[in-house]
């Protein structure tokens, strides 16, 4: 199995724009363009919450992409996802992005209880088996796991390729535990002074060898992939 991390920073190594979590603001096209297929090219993409709260007014659960998001609440999650099911599946315009990123699962809503509690009633087999599960099967789950964990469960499962998408406590863990094959890095041509950090502060010394190298558009976004050298 082979794990390999994809992450977009400034120039001066910043993943975010100061506090703003919402990367799609600064990030160009062409970096886009690149990470979409690179995303459908894997069988499981793996991500902490602070990023799945970023990405989820974008996810499309339409496509088959297994994605886990690691959190200490992984109910709290599941019951949210659903209840972003209910109002996708009430939507009266499924083809927008979330509706329609929702619209393929059989989720009823009962809008004859006046209990403000949104889960004080569940509606249907499928809702009690997300709950049950935290897991919209093979699209969504939320798992309370060590990253270092699921990667070696995975990898049992028979998983062959998976991408870490964020954040750094995660990342950081899985170089700790010498569990990272690959290393996507697009580097954007900007400045920011403050933002979040691609690895945890902890003592490390790790051998890259560049493995290809690209520029992806005349302002001077490059791509750069590296192999990671680390004894199992």
């Amino acid at each position: 199995m082979t794990v390999s991390v994809v992450v977009v920073m400034s120039v001066d190594g910043k993943l975010t724009r100061h506090d703003e979590s919402d990367i799609h603001k600064w990030v160009s096209d062409e970096d886009q363009e690149f990470f979409r297929p690179l995303l459908a090219s894997h069988d499981v993409i793996i991500m902490g919450r602070n990023t799945y709260e970023a990405v989820q007014p974008n996810l499309r659960l339409d496509q088959p992409i297994r994605r886990i998001v690691l959190t200490s609440h992984p109910q709290q999650f599941t019951e949210q996802a659903l209840l972003d099911i209910r109002k996708a599946r009430s939507s009266p315009d499924l083809s927008n992005s979330a509706a329609n990123g929702f619209s393929s699962f059989d989720v009823s809503t009962d809008t004859s209880s006046s209990d403000k509690t949104v889960f004080a009633r569940v509606n249907s087999p499928l809702e009690r088996t997300i709950l049950r599960k935290s897991s919209i099967k093979d699209r969504l789950e939320f798992r309370n796991e060590k990253s270092t964990d699921l990667v070696k469960r995975l990898k049992r499962e028979g998983i062959k390729k998976v991408l870490i998408v964020g954040g750094p406590r995660i990342i950081s863990e899985l170089l700790k535990g010498k569990l990272i094959d690959f290393l996507y890095l697009t580097i954007e041509p900007r400045l920011f002074g403050q933002g979040v950090l691609l690895l945890d502060s902890f003592p490390i010394d790790i051998e890259l060898n560049l493995v290809e190298h690209k520029e992806l558009n005349k302002k001077g976004t490059i791509l750069l992939k590296y192999s990671l050298k680390q004894t199992q």
